[in-house]
């Protein structure tokens, strides 16, 4: 009887903890796993990626579009306060030869953490900027973030740090990410942030952003797409 009660009680438990786990969000083939388990998603539209012979690695002609998606994902803290708003924007890919650019140049006012060290052609680059109004960048600035907003307004914290991550390679995959994320954020203590951090910023934090960098380029080359999120955690 006594093993038997422990085994309930081991079950009990195990079923407590799967309670607890965050939501898995997918957005075209990525899957956004979320260890917090009050995250509320909303579709928006973003419009596709037109190709042309731009796009094209061999500069042939190309036609047709890569078919973007893209959520709204927004997170309150313990006091029911908003404390993160994320856009995650992916594409399926597809079966052809694609040039996919993108800047990531360092700055002295962010984080900027550039894993192909200086390559424009298949980016992968996380930004985080701060701290900013939350409402004041989603009504007024150029950012993606924004233009969802505008069809879909939702929460965003009142003073945020800015997280952007474009990822993308040759076959089309793209995973693009924007959040406003309360400067609150804990961070992963113990990791040694990558890149220069700039003054004002908590190491813990450029090290979350370092750790984001690294689920981001996983799910660009899995066959899963599973990217999970370092934790979001605040003081």
């Amino acid at each position: 009887m006594k093993s038997l009660n422990t085994l309930l009680g081991l079950g009990l438990a195990a079923a407590a903890l799967v309670a607890q786990a965050g939501p898995t969000v997918e957005v075209a083939r990525v899957k956004l796993v979320l260890a917090e388990p009050g995250w509320k998603s909303t579709a928006v539209d973003l419009g596709n990626i037109k190709l042309d012979s731009s796009r094209s690695s061999t500069g042939q002609g190309m036609f047709g579009s890569l078919e973007g998606h893209a959520r709204v994902l927004t997170l309150r803290g313990a006091d029911e306060k908003p404390v993160a708003a994320m856009l995650v924007y992916a594409t399926y890919g597809a079966a052809r030869n694609l040039r996919l650019e993108g800047s990531c140049p360092a700055s002295e006012r962010a984080y900027v953490r550039d894993f192909t060290g200086g390559r424009r052609e298949s980016p992968e680059c996380v930004q985080l900027y701060g701290v900013f109004d939350g409402s004041h960048l989603v009504k007024e600035s150029q950012t993606r973030l924004a233009a969802a907003w505008s069809q879909n307004p939702f929460e965003v914290p009142d003073k945020a740090l800015l997280l952007v991550g474009n990822f993308a390679n040759s076959t089309g995959a793209i995973i693009y990410v924007e959040a406003l994320i309360s400067p609150a954020l804990q961070g992963l203590a113990g990791r040694k942030p990558e890149a220069a951090v700039p003054a004002g910023l908590p190491e813990e934090i450029a090290a979350w952003a370092d750790a984001f960098g690294d689920a981001a380029r996983k799910a660009l080359r899995s066959f899963s797409g599973e990217l999970a999120m370092p934790a979001f955690e605040f003081r």
